[in-house]
């Protein structure tokens, strides 16, 4: 490999820490480095001894199926996890031998179905949930593994760079997402507004809220200055920043609250960080949350035990029940027996009693 084409290689990896399409071109150009057919991030999960195939390229699909559902336990490398050190590398010709591998029914009974016979491995993520391995792997002869590693060898620190970036960088958007996620459950429009009017965060409702003609962070709205007023407020424009809000009717004349409260700057910023405020909105009159994406989404009740659910809020017998829904009585019950279970209650009355708790109406 020349000098030039293993530099780009290393911006390969990081410029693929935040571009799932990048990470996959930088494995692609490493498996053509290294004389290799496919190139995989394997993961291997200490707590339950489970191996995974991460992200990859020149892999097929049956053979990660048949990998996960039959042979990782099967497979050596496996024994050789805790003993490569980082910078060196599992070389399963100089590991196992070539008797051994002729042999293995990992590699004549699996591998050898892919074409491929030759498994060269090394760390690049150590600690946490799991460790990740890099593997390479190709048809047997047309590599010289030891030639690779010493053609990779420059390579190793900045690949475990990024790969560990990549990590932390996949775990912060799952967090975001399952944030997003959480605030959508939230029955009432809810923003994070600075001081100059500027939304930095809503979720489904506000956002719903925000495109609504008389929302009054609109310059036109006849609540505008009051809005201004109350972000100033809760930024410490006013003085001391503290809690604040105001009325307005809302589209059908009645009246609905609009507060915000301060946020504490973050504790860790770049420059000079802008003050904000986390705003809802409170409609007494507004219809409120209906039970089916509460039961769904914190019990997971299904469509039809929900249905079964309404009747019997309505404080009909489970026979009635089945009944108004043209049900069998056997599948009612059976229904009813799975809500109980899933609501963690015994009996109708602490359902209704649970069930208070999240504001639910039927």
């Amino acid at each position: 490999m020349k000098s030039d084409d293993l530099l780009e290689l290393i911006g390969n990896f990081y410029d693929g820490v935040a571009d799932a399409d990048g990470w996959e071109k930088a494995l692609r150009r490493l498996a053509i480095f290294s004389d290799s057919d496919a190139a995989s991030i394997m993961l291997w999960s200490r707590a339950d001894n489970m191996a995974a195939v991460g992200e990859q390229v020149g892999l097929p699909h049956e053979l990660l199926t048949d990998y996960q559902a039959h042979y990782d336990k099967e497979d050596p490398a496996r024994f050789f996890g805790d003993r490569v050190r980082r910078g060196e590398w599992y070389l399963d010709e100089r590991e196992l031998g070539r008797e051994f591998i002729r042999k293995s029914p990992f590699y004549q009974d699996f591998l050898k179905r892919y074409e491929l016979d030759s498994t060269m491995v090394t760390p690049v993520l150590r600690g946490g949930r799991f460790d990740g391995f890099l593997s390479l792997s190709a048809r047997a002869g047309k590599r010289d593994q030891s030639e690779v590693v010493h053609r990779l060898a420059p390579l190793l620190p900045h690949l475990e760079r990024a790969s560990s970036l990549r990590v932390r960088l996949l775990g912060v958007a799952q967090q975001q997402e399952l944030s997003s996620w959480v605030l959508d459950r939230i029955n009432f429009p809810l923003l994070v507004v600075t001081c100059e009017k500027n939304v930095t965060l809503a979720n489904a409702l506000g956002q719903q809220w925000l495109s609504s003609p008389g929302n009054p962070l609109a310059a036109s709205s006849p609540h505008a200055s009051e809005f201004v007023h109350l972000l100033r407020t809760a930024t410490g424009f006013n003085g001391p920043r503290r809690s604040a809000s105001f009325s307005m009717p809302n589209a059908n004349g009645s009246p609905m609250f609009v507060s915000a409260v301060p946020l504490p700057p973050p504790r860790s910023a770049w420059g000079e960080a802008m003050p904000q405020a986390l705003v809802w909105i409170n409609d007494p009159a507004s219809e409120k949350p209906h039970s089916d994406d509460i039961l769904r989404h914190r019990f997971g009740l299904s469509r039809a035990e929900i249905r079964v659910f309404h009747q019997i809020m309505k404080g009909l017998t489970i026979k009635e029940a089945c009944i108004a829904l043209n049900i069998s009585e056997p599948t009612g019950r059976s229904h009813l027996k799975a809500i109980f279970a899933k609501t963690n209650v015994r009996r109708q009355s602490e359902l209704q009693r649970l069930l208070s708790r999240f504001n639910i109406v039927s």
